[in-house]
């Protein structure tokens, strides 16, 4: 005798903690997850080592029902997330003025796993909204503060992502307007909640507790949203805990491959990346010189961001030199544009 939960045709628990229909183990990425923990271990004392193999970490974060994968591990390892939801989905629009316009000067979908998610909204946020960059009178580390601060909107997106209703078909949407920032999901209140709870402290009820809490191990929410703190490098200068992390995990796992990497060119990286270059260098073909491009550098940083993060940077030849050696022969040198020696710098940080 089977009942209709035993059938799946009825839905008695969260939707993230249900088997994910036509999911396999083979469905999830080992090489994600062992990054997840080698992240979640750092910043305190994750319960598993870093050692841990795939099966001990969905068991241990309860993710496997039935033997079967759970809506949450599709969500947080799956190798191709979209492939059983295709709608779990970012859609990331910047409008130029107040209001909605036609047709959208930025627009973007982006899909990969929750963690991926997130990183690629908030650095498309980070992109476009204003900042200004100090000068290090007085301290090495180059001050930048951004107009929204970057907790703020990370933990917006976050919220959004891991608390939204995944039986919907909308999308979540972050829409960048000029005077505010929007991050919409599909759902409701939670039924014990109402909008007067709202209004005053309360429990936390989350939509999805198993997604929230492999959010949480991650490290995705307040904790991990100030790189400020950092650690030194080789030329002296700093680089975010995020990317001490990568290196650790980089280190111990010769074999692990990384998926992405972008998400850590950001705006502060790249101005520390000015910042380390040395000051009387000769210029490239582009004929910038380090004093001439730190007179707009928080609109030329800005721009460059951009432009790497939209796939339209384009490293420029060379200048080729030529200089004397000691038995009157010539040693050809390659001068790189200033722009580039900052892509190159911040390429070697991470």
């Amino acid at each position: 005798m089977f009942t209709l939960d035993d059938l799946e045709l009825i839905r008695t628990g969260p939707f993230d903690a249900e088997p994910c229909a036509m999911a396999t183990v083979s469905d999830l990425d080992a090489e994600r997850m062992a990054a997840f923990l080698s992240l979640a271990c750092s910043p305190r004392a994750f319960p598993l080592a870093e050692e841990a193999t795939p099966t001990e970490l969905v068991t241990h974060l309860n993710l496997l029902n039935r033997d079967r994968p759970t809506h949450a591990s599709v969500f947080l390892f799956g190798k191709h997330p979209q492939r059983f939801m295709i709608l779990s989905e970012v859609r990331c629009a910047h409008f130029h003025g107040t209001e909605v316009t036609k047709p959208i000067p930025s627009y973007q979908v982006y899909k990969g796993t929750v963690f991926e998610l997130v990183d690629q909204a908030v650095d498309f946020v980070m992109s476009k909204v204003n900042l200004a960059v100090g000068t290090r009178a007085e301290s090495t580390q180059t001050p930048v503060a951004y107009e929204i601060p970057l907790e703020v909107v990370r933990e917006a997106i976050v919220n959004a992502v891991a608390h939204r209703d995944y039986t919907s078909n909308g999308s979540v949407q972050v829409m960048l307007f000029s005077d505010r920032l929007e991050v919409w999901n599909p759902g409701t209140i939670q039924a014990s909640l109402t909008l007067e709870m709202l209004r005053r402290p309360h429990g936390s009820v989350p939509g999805n507790p198993l997604l929230a809490e492999g959010v949480e191990e991650r490290g995705l929410t307040k904790r991990n949203t100030d790189e400020a703190a950092a650690s030194p490098t080789q030329d002296g200068e700093s680089a975010s805990n995020g990317l001490e992390r990568v290196r650790r995990a980089a280190q111990r796992k010769k074999g692990m491959r990384f998926t992405s990497l972008l998400h850590h060119v950001t705006l502060q990286l790249l101005a520390d990346s000015y910042y380390a270059l040395k000051r009387n260098a000769a210029p490239g073909v582009d004929g910038m010189r380090w004093k001439e491009y730190e007179e707009d550098l928080q609109t030329r940083i800005g721009d460059l961001h951009e432009r790497i993060h939209r796939g339209n940077y384009r490293a420029l030849p060379s200048r080729r030199t030529y200089i004397p050696k000691a038995d009157g022969r010539q040693r050809a040198l390659g001068i790189a544009s200033l722009e580039d020696k900052i892509v190159q710098q911040a390429i070697v940080t991470i």
